[in-house]
């Protein structure tokens, strides 16, 4: 704690009057002013104006000053937070088709091995279809080169019949790969995913993520004007968007030496350790550190 003192003598008089302030910073650029108060009547009036009148309007003046003086100076930042999970699994498209439907909501607890999504495989089908009838013909190929002791196309009859069954086999396992599972327990991050039910995912695009609750942190940007006004040994109270009542004490632990430039504005990511316990508080929801 800090301690301020202002004294101020009262004109032709042997008595005066003393504060003093502690606290937290102050803006005590004001102080010097509650001086001043009482010191302008020397310059201004006759010690014979100095009536006990005069005196208490100058007191509650400076008594008004004193009181701004001791509002704190906000010297904090806000920066985006995101609650993160340090255990997780990516969900990606294992082809490229449309997604027919997604089982879950964003956010909600999920098991192992549940399905959290379906691609549609209409046209699988269809394909392996038209695969499996290739292949029966190839088939009575085969057997034809058989029975006439044609070994040559015997041989390429063979030889087309395996490829079209490994199509096949493709085939199958690309409609058993179109239910989207949970590999472990956890919570679903599902951002936009439901808006784009009847759309075109891509092989190997980031559809969702499943992660694990029970140890979080925080993803923090910082603009780059601020990032003087931060260390990694700071502290503070985030505060997540869908309910801002909650609070839940963090501590910095790691600023990036790096600018991440993906942004319009450029950021420096940070992270940040949660103090309290979590509870209430799921992965992916954003908020004010």
């Amino acid at each position: 704690m800090s301690q301020e003192k202002v004294f101020a003598v009262i004109p032709s008089s042997d008595k005066g009057l003393a504060i003093s302030l502690e606290g937290a910073r102050r803006n005590a650029s004001l102080l010097p002013v509650v001086a001043g108060v009482f010191t302008q009547a020397r310059h201004r009036k006759p010690p014979s104006k100095w009536t006990s009148r005069r005196f208490a309007k100058i007191g509650a003046a400076a008594l008004v000053m004193v009181g701004i003086a001791m509002i704190p100076i906000p010297d904090g930042v806000d920066l985006p937070a995101r609650g993160e999970a340090s255990e997780k699994r990516i969900i990606t498209a294992p082809f490229t088709g449309i997604l027919a439907e997604v089982g879950v909501s964003d956010n909600d607890p999920v098991s192992a091995g549940q399905v959290i999504a379906r691609l549609d495989v209409q046209e699988t089908d269809l394909e392996l279809l038209g695969v499996i009838a290739e292949r029966s013909n190839a088939i009575i190929e085969r057997e034809s080169a058989r029975a006439s002791r044609n070994a040559a196309l015997l041989r390429n009859s063979e030889i087309e019949v395996e490829r079209l069954q490994t199509r096949i086999d493709l085939l199958e396992a690309r409609k058993s790969s179109a239910e989207l599972k949970s590999a472990l327990g956890g919570v679903a991050i599902l951002g936009d995913l439901k808006s784009r039910v009847g759309s075109t995912v891509r092989q190997g695009e980031r559809l969702l993520e499943i992660t694990y609750p029970s140890q979080l942190y925080l993803e923090l940007s910082i603009v780059e004007t601020q990032v003087g006004r931060v260390s990694p040994t700071d502290r503070g109270t985030f505060r997540p968007d869908y309910d801002p009542s909650l609070t839940f004490a963090a501590q910095l632990n790691f600023i990036s030496p790096a600018i991440d430039t993906r942004q319009q504005t450029p950021t420096i990511p940070a992270q940040a350790q949660l103090l309290d316990s979590a509870q209430g508080l799921t992965p992916g929801r954003s908020g004010v550190l």
